[in-house]
């Protein structure tokens, strides 16, 4: 009989993917498109298979803790941001979208690495400014508009 069996249970559970590991795939597919990278390019320069690679973004596969820091060095990004859970992606839950739904949208790929490029502070909240005014001109919301905080 096994004194501990909390340690069978989780071990049995340890291979299968979480939704965590789910949303951090999404987020590293996140970072990659933003930086107009393709899945081989990612893949080599980390030294895993694209298909790997791929796993890792749907959320079929785990990542682990190499693999995530050097996709964090490349993407010059902390494995905290890629692990956690982001002010913009918390603002998408409240409006009932999630990353996902903004990775199918080429215009929202293009307006991010646009966004991406501006360094300073000041033009970033001037842009921000339009945007929310131009957002209030309809009134319908949608599911395909992100709606301003």
């Amino acid at each position: 009989m096994n004194e501990f069996p909390w340690i069978r249970r989780y071990n049995n559970n340890s291979r299968k993917p979480t939704a965590r590991d789910k949303e951090t795939g999404q987020r590293i597919r996140w970072c990659r498109q933003l930086k107009g990278m393709t899945l081989a390019t990612l893949a080599e320069a980390i030294g895993i298979s694209l298909q790997q690679l791929a796993k890792y973004e749907s959320g079929q596969n785990k990542i682990d803790a190499s693999g995530l820091e050097s996709i964090a060095k490349i993407f010059q990004v902390s494995t905290e941001e890629l692990l956690q859970e982001s002010p913009f992606e918390a603002g998408l839950r409240e409006v009932g979208l999630g990353l996902g739904d903004l990775l199918h949208g080429p215009l929202v790929i293009r307006l991010l690495r646009a966004w991406d490029r501006i360094e300073r502070p000041k033009q970033r909240d001037i842009l921000l400014q339009l945007i929310k005014f131009f957002g209030e001109v309809d009134e319908t919301p949608s599911k395909d508009k992100i709606q301003p905080s």
